[in-house]
């Protein structure tokens, strides 16, 4: 290497001209899976904040370190991820795409162990070569406790019923009904339908009693159940509250023996004042609690009632024990199991959101070679769509290759297939903006037995990079200027003498004393270990060939720390044409290459996150939008770009609010809360929008992100729930809780207006003789058509409430007017007086009716 001389042509590695975009960064950092970069030497070069803080390590204590001395536990065995907790790192970093997919044991910093399900991705330079490994990891460890868990305790259940079988057998078959718990607990059936169908055959049990899932918020004052279901006679306790702070000694209880609590109203203890309340409010009088844990978090609790003072055995508390245990573990399971359909999904979303073009081969025993799957940059690239090619072989590309093209891709498969290594070739294609270049990789996957049955194929479109370069070359002043400017150390090396000739920023890269004049073996000594032979076989070869060469490769300067820097050297030849100097240029891209890894990383994330997320200008104009966007608002991106935030306005807020939320964004730099917005269908939705001021270097707010997430499906849930906390089910008339709410409104109004109020009572004469003679379906029906009576029978401004099953109770408001009242008796009279029908057949109902003002 030396000074170049002023004939001297060189040429340049296209710079990657990516702008650092905080977005992609902030949401790499805040993601809730363990996200870490590997180096080819296997060592640590990045790791998130979440993955940190799982393993319990500092930065300096991991980075840079192989994983081997971190985050494996030791004397784990050499071989290849198999699910048995081995790791064989060389094998991954060999042939990354290899074990894309796999589950391993590893160690936290505390020596405890963790399994943990590894998704790798190989990051290749435009060479081919492998530069990097992306890893994204999920803790996967309860999961592999409750599988085993779940089968332990349906043996459990098998083993007990085997001891009581005669206890069991009777008229209803009760080892059958066991059998059905045990079965429906392991079905792949959601979390409800479990509990529900465990809570039906508990009732077939333990029968006459009703039965409860209660399930348990951390940091919650009141719970309900959310699960309920009763035999006949019993009561409904669906949305029955459990005060948590009188009742916080019973689950106290229950956490710390992992037992059930039997409890029946004539042994009542003090401690339990809140269970005391709940039993003397519904009328149960004795029951099993069985608390569902995971660990030593309470779940939620399974709760068997009965209205009678009942003492439960042994035998019935252990059985109560099993079925929760394994109940716990199913739920558990489920859950687990619905976060790794997340996982799949998420890198199903990779394969098809790159901008590489993707396509997977399938190699048959016989050697046959059919596409097995394409991505969509793939079909674009070839104009064929997916379903034309899968299943097919190379030849259905005929007619949409060049015939030289497609015979060089097939000749190039053959031989990864039979060479079993991977290859990259260059191929050219044209379309109506001209010639595109394509770098295409093909990786080869071996089963077991060491045969190649896979392909995996992957281009990458590089006529950019080609354009810069010949644009480069073809303009040899801009090349000065441009190294000039970006601070480019140049050098010559004497092809027979192996003498060095360096200019200044040359040394300040390499860590050289001005004093020394360095020579080749300075020059090797400076490069990493790992890369000195790639560096002097490449430089070797491109002298034999008479080529020009780039290279990418690591330095380690005299202040120890590592760089990573591109040369770019030419073969200059001599009058008669053998090889006389070698000129090239440096450049240290150590940060550059640092800030495209982790703007690559992010994208990936920002890109399939399920929130909706906005960027806007200072002036309020959307300059980007995510898929979660489109997914909410139903605007796509062509749509929403350039446009003002305005268009998803529902007018359900005043200037006021718009107002107060800016002054909080110019005060604070952020701003969060509840607001109500407009899909593009029209419809508005409710959504919790977060909003963060973007500053530049100054301090000065240059932009906006929104993130938000759409609160529909919570808020149709909660009016639900008022709904039923109201209103009785059977007739749709107000519930004895609501009536209560309006009788106490009309009280307030009598003393402030000095009105009247009164209250009609109605009693149904000899309804349990008509649900016994008849069934309780026709009594439900007689029961809805003698509210719609009664409806018809009274003011708009009345209030009809079913107080209890054949009991009714009339609010008349806001009146002293004795006729009045007569008058809606009358009405309600003669309207009982008229017959009923159901099913074609007429009924006369008896009432009792009375009445208090």
């Amino acid at each position: 290497m030396g000074k170049r001389s002023d004939h001297i042509k060189a040429t340049e590695k296209r710079a990657d001209s990516v702008r650092v975009t905080p977005n992609y960064r902030g949401l790499v950092e805040a993601a809730n899976s363990i996200i870490l970069s590997m180096d080819t030497r296997g060592a640590i070069s990045y790791i998130n904040p979440f993955g940190l803080s799982f393993f319990g390590f500092e930065p300096d204590e991991i980075i840079g370190r192989s994983p081997l001395e971190t985050i494996v536990p030791a004397g784990t065995p050499d071989g290849t991820p198999d699910g048995t907790g081995a790791l064989h790192l060389p094998a991954i970093l060999n042939d990354p795409e290899k074990f894309a997919n796999h589950t391993n044991e590893n160690c936290k910093k505390d020596g405890s162990r963790v399994w943990i399900s590894w998704s790798n991705q190989g990051i290749f330079d435009d060479d081919g070569r492998l530069v990097e490994i992306l890893c994204v990891g999920n803790d996967i460890t309860r999961l592999k406790a409750m599988e085993s868990e779940l089968f332990n305790h349906r043996r459990n259940l098998e083993s007990l019923v085997s001891e009581r079988t005669r206890e069991l057998t009777g008229s209803r078959n009760r080892l059958q009904v066991l059998n059905t718990i045990s079965n429906c607990i392991i079905q792949d059936k959601s979390e409800g339908h479990i509990i529900h169908q465990v809570l039906a055959e508990l009732i077939g049990i333990f029968s006459p009693c009703g039965a409860a899932y209660i399930r348990v918020t951390p940091g919650a004052t009141l719970l309900k159940l959310d699960y309920a279901r009763a035999c006949e006679g019993l009561p409904d306790l669906t949305g029955t509250p459990l005060d948590v702070a009188n009742a916080r000694p019973f689950f106290k209880e229950l956490v710390a023996d992992f037992k059930p609590h039997i409890f029946c109203d004539t042994e009542r203890s003090s401690d339990n004042r809140g269970l005391d309340a709940f039993v003397a409010e519904t009328g149960v009088r004795s029951g099993i609690a069985v608390p569902l844990q995971q660990g030593r978090r309470l779940m939620g609790l399974i709760f068997l009632y009965a209205l009678e003072p009942k003492r439960w055995s042994t035998w019935e508390a252990n059985l109560m024990s099993h079925v929760g245990e394994a109940l716990a573990v199913a739920i558990g399971h489920r859950q687990n199991q619905n976060r790794l359909v997340e996982q799949e999904q998420f890198l199903e979303n990779v394969f098809d959101g790159v901008d590489i073009a993707i396509f997977v081969l399938a190699v048959r025993k016989n050697g046959l070679v059919l596409f097995e799957n394409v991505n969509q940059p793939y079909e674009t690239l070839r104009n064929i769509a997916q379903g034309q090619v899968v299943g097919r072989s190379l030849d259905s590309l005929a007619g949409r290759m060049d015939p030289d093209e497609l015979e060089l891709l097939k000749t190039r498969v053959e031989q990864s297939v039979r060479e079993g290594r991977s290859l990259r070739f260059m191929e050219e294609t044209r379309d109506e903006t001209g010639k595109h270049y394509w770098l295409t990789r093909l990786s080869p996957m071996r089963n077991e037995s060491g045969r190649v049955f896979r392909i995996i194929g992957a281009s990458t479109d590089i006529s950019e990079q080609k354009l810069a370069e010949a644009a480069l070359v073809s303009n040899e002043a801009r090349l000065k200027e441009a190294q000039r400017i970006a601070k480019l150390g140049d050098c010559e090396r004497d092809v027979h003498t192996r003498s060095l000739s360096c200019s200044d920023q040359l040394y300040r890269i390499f860590g050289w004393s001005p004093a020394i004049c360095p020579g080749y073996q300075d020059f090797l000594d400076v490069l990493h270990p790992d890369d000195k032979d790639y560096v002097e076989t490449a430089i070797d070869n491109a002298v034999q060939s008479k080529s020009s060469y780039d290279l990418e490769y690591r330095i380690l300067p005299a202040n120890g720390q590592e760089r990573i820097v591109n040369e770019i050297g030419e073969v200059v030849l001599d009058e008669i044409g053998n090889p006389s100097k070698i000129a090239g240029i440096v450049q240290d891209i150590t940060e550059q290459k640092k800030f495209r890894d982790e703007i690559e990383l992010a994208r990936k994330v920002f890109d399939n996150a399920v929130e909706g997320v906005v960027v806007t200008g200072r002036d309020g104009t959307i300059e980007f939008v995510n898929k979660g966007f489109t997914t909410i608002t139903g605007y796509t991106e062509a749509e929403a770009i350039g446009k003002n935030p305005s268009l998803l306005k529902s007018d359900r807020h005043d200037r006021r609010f718009y107002n107060e939320m800016w002054e909080a964004l110019d005060r604070d730099g952020h701003w969060s809360g509840e607001i109500w917005n407009r899909r593009k269908s029209g419809e508005a939705y409710p959504e919790w929008l977060s909003i963060t001021a973007i500053t530049n270097q100054k301090g000065e707010t240059v932009r906006y992100m929104s993130v938000f997430n759409d609160l529909s499906d919570i808020r149709e849930r909660e009016e639900q729930l008022k709904f039923q906390a109201n209103y009785d089910a059977l007739t749709g008339l107000p519930n004895r809780t609501l009536l209560r709410d309006r009788i106490e409104m009309a009280v307030r109004r009598v003393a402030r207006r000095n009105h009247g109020l009164a209250l009609i009572f109605l009693d149904m004469d000899n309804f349990k003789h008509v649900n016994d003679t008849l069934g309780h379906v026709k009594g439900d029906l007689l029961l809805q058509q003698l509210a719609a009576r009664l409806l018809d029978c009274v003011r708009e401004q009345d209030t009809v409430a079913r107080y209890g099953g054949d009991e009714f109770i009339v609010l008349i408001p806001d009146t002293n007017e004795t006729e009045v009242i007569i008058g809606i008796i009358e009405r309600i009279r003669r309207s009982l007086q008229q017959s009923f029908v159901i099913d074609n057949k007429e009924f006369f109902l008896g009432v009792s009716i009375g009445g208090t003002t």
